[in-house]
This record gives C-alpha cells, sequence and structure tokens, in this order.
C-alpha cells in the first residue's frame, strides 16, 4: 500500500511490472489483470505500454544461398544497442562455421561474421548464433538463426 497525503482516504497500490530477460528488444504492449477483494472491482484490467530496450541483432534470422565450401565468410550480422556493450561470448552450433567479431572495443554496434570452414560437409545448413554482450556489468544474450545451402555449384548467397 502507497501512502498519500492527498489520498483522501483511499487505498493506494504501487504495482510493479518485470519484464522476462529473454523478453527481446522492442514495443511493448499487454495487459495485466488485477484481482483484489474488492466486491464491486474484484478484477480491473491496467493496459502497459512501453518500449524494451536491449541489445538486438539485425537481421534477426540469416539466410545465405548456395554457397561453394571454399567461400569463408558467407554473412554478417550487426548487434546494436542503445548503449555501449562489448561482445564477450560468440558461438555456433552448426559444424563447420565460425563467429567473428570485427572489433570488440566498447561501443553501441558491432559487427559479426559468419564464416565458414573450407572443409564444411556440403549439403542444407540450419543453426544458430549465440552471442553475449556485456552492458553496465550485465550479460545480455542474443541468439539468430542461420539457414543456407553449402554445394559445390557457384550461387549468389544474400
Amino acid at each position: 500500500e502507497v501512502a498519500s497525503s492527498d489520498d483522501g482516504g483511499r487505498r493506494r497500490y504501487a504495482i510493479s511490472v518485470r519484464v522476462p530477460p529473454e523478453a527481446k528488444p522492442g514495443p511493448l504492449n499487454g495487459r495485466l489483470v488485477i484481482s483484489t477483494n474488492i466486491k464491486r472491482l474484484p478484477r480491473t484490467i491496467v493496459d502497459v505500454k512501453g518500449q524494451i530496450v536491449g541489445i538486438e541483432a539485425v537481421p534477426a534470422t540469416i539466410h545465405f544461398g548456395s554457397v561453394r565450401p571454399d567461400r569463408g565468410e558467407v554473412a554478417r550480422l550487426i548487434l546494436r544497442g542503445p548503449y555501449e556493450f562489448e561482445v564477450t561470448g560468440i558461438e555456433t552450433n552448426m559444424e563447420g562455421f565460425r563467429l567473428e567479431v570485427d572489433d570488440d572495443t566498447p561501443k553501441e554496434k558491432h559487427t559479426v561474421r559468419i564464416v565458414m570452414d573450407s572443409n564444411v560437409a556440403l549439403g542444407a545448413k540450419h543453426g544458430e548464433a549465440h552471442l553475449i554482450a556485456r552492458a553496465n556489468g550485465k550479460d545480455e544474450r542474443v541468439s539468430v538463426q542461420i539457414h543456407g545451402l553449402v554445394s559445390q555449384s557457384a550461387g549468389a548467397s544474400s
């Protein structure tokens, strides 16, 4: 209960809303349903609007077209945030691929290259890139889906 000198004897309560750590940056638009023990108002609905700030990957999903095994870099993604951060962890679950950060000096935007080894097996590739960014003493995790095709025929990549 929140006491106030001008509340006219009415009870007031402060309600906190916490965003789960896995929430993606972007608009927040939802509703809270509050149950009470007041007979005339057993429940009330409160609209909640805001903006979740954090580090995001652009694009959110990586697609690369048919590429030869000797291609090397197949795609790039940008990590960007509303504040300075450093990339402290990168990994992918795609065999024959690795992630490279162009510059890990703390700033608001970092480029991550997706590089393929020359001995990668041919075929469709599906996996994820997992990145950890440290800002303000806290780690933020970002995951990006990766899809593509490795083949002997030359093709365009996107």
